[in-house]
């Protein structure tokens, strides 16, 4: 069961259309920030192919709102710093 907070974010993206253009670059920029390798942030996400992150890290694939929830968690910033291109990163 998701945590209230995580619900209602959730809740609250069904209202809005994010283009998520930056998400890629975005995802890059924190992984590089703490100095992990591409294969480093698949395993720590759970994930099994770390294709799927250098595509997303491309822009040649959109990542599930699982994967933008548990990015958010990992790096501890907002849904809305990694799903809305306006907003950059602190």
């Amino acid at each position: 069961m998701s945590s209230p907070i995580f619900h209602h974010q959730l809740t609250n993206l069904t209202l809005f259309r994010f283009e998520m253009q930056r998400f890629g670059e975005k995802l890059h920029q924190l992984r590089k920030q703490r100095g992990m390798t591409i294969r480093s942030l698949t395993h720590e996400l759970g994930l099994t192919h770390h294709s799927y992150i250098a595509r997303i890290e491309k822009g040649e694939a959109k990542p599930s709102l699982e994967l933008v929830g548990k990015v958010a968690r990992l790096f501890n910033v907002s849904f809305d710093q990694l799903m809305d291109d306006a907003i950059n990163l602190d």
